[in-house]
């Protein structure tokens, strides 16, 4: 459905001095819609700007680490040391491979602001080449995918029983992930502003382990609220308000950037930059993503969910008037 408004309707939502580029998705959205239907588009087309819709890059990877999973939960179910040894190697590669491609090619941090004036081919090539090469690549992006399967085996392994924990332990464990989860979000905070640079050490250092660090910190947070050490953490991300929106999640993923896009694209004057026009913009964008999602999934998305139960339940009552027919036999 995505695609479908992509091509047909997206086009025709507004107009502007440079609402011209809106036809230059239209083209692609024709040439390569495949590829997203396929989860392959973080391969093909080469490039993320080619692609149709390009902020599903991370749905193909997504499939792609489903696809492949059980090369991992197969052997980390049945012979636990093995499992985890293929999953720590699998981590450590991705790591280097991740380090290695942003060292051969030079990916530096930097404010994008400061250089692009100066140095705007170079910026460009590079940020693009970080995107095609690093970024949107699911050999790079595995390590986070990797902390979730762990934490859910070993959720697994614990089951029902009560989980003890020492105040000292619960402590550390939150105070570490705080730590890290400010680290990693602001831990650029002088480099985006401008006020220093990043040497080219430290940002295959960012590049290769932020988001492994960012994942670690999430695990804590969902390993402390599932036994009951989560406190006033627990109670926010259990409050009822949020469970209507967790349903609208996914389609609210998909379709907020085409609202996004038709303001932006249909602009007529250069827009501001500040503080309060942010607050204006995002809450504007987060209420009209979500009405126009809620309409998306009444429509589609909720339908095809109750239509795949039933005939998950059909299948279900075929298969166990066989069993009978045999026993019966």
């Amino acid at each position: 459905m995505l695609i479908l408004i992509r091509v047909f309707i997206y086009p025709e939502m507004n107009q502007g001095p440079i609402w011209y580029r809106t036809e230059s998705g239209r083209d692609l959205c024709r040439r390569y819609w495949w590829t997203d239907i396929l989860y392959i588009n973080n391969f093909f087309p080469p490039t993320m700007s080619a692609e149709c819709v390009n902020w599903t890059w991370y749905l193909a990877c997504d499939m792609q680490f489903y696809y492949l999973s059980p090369l991992l939960l197969i052997p980390l179910y049945r012979f636990p040391k093995i499992g985890l040894g293929a999953i720590v190697a699998t981590c450590i590669a991705s790591f280097i491979t991740t380090a290695v491609i942003v060292w051969k090619n030079d990916f530096r941090i930097t404010d994008g602001y400061a250089v692009l004036p100066k140095e705007p081919a170079a910026f460009l090539q590079a940020t693009a080449g970080n995107q095609n090469m690093v970024y949107i690549k699911p050999y790079c992006r595995v390590s986070p995918y990797l902390v979730g399967m762990m934490l859910g085996y070993i959720i697994q392994r614990i089951g029902k029983r009560k989980l003890t924990l020492k105040s000292v332990v619960v402590a550390g464990g939150w105070i570490t992930a705080i730590i890290l989860y400010m680290v990693v979000i602001y831990g650029l905070y002088n480099v985006y502003r401008g006020a220093s640079t990043m040497s080219l050490a430290a940002s295959v250092m960012y590049i290769t382990f932020s988001r492994f660090i960012f994942a670690l910190s999430v695990a804590w947070i969902i390993f402390a609220c599932h036994y009951g050490y989560g406190g006033v953490v627990n109670d926010f991300l259990s409050w009822r308000f949020w469970t209507p929106l967790s349903r609208l999640t996914y389609s609210t993923y998909l379709l907020h950037p085409v609202i996004q896009q038709v303001y932006a694209y249909g602009s007529a004057t250069p827009i501001h930059l500040s503080i309060f026009n942010y607050i204006i913009w995002s809450a504007a964008f987060i209420s009209l993503s979500y009405f126009c999602t809620l309409a998306m999934c009444l429509l589609l998305e909720f339908p095809f969910i109750n239509l795949g139960k039933m005939l998950k339940t059909e299948v279900n009552m075929v298969k166990e008037v066989r069993r009978n027919e045999k026993r019966n036999k």
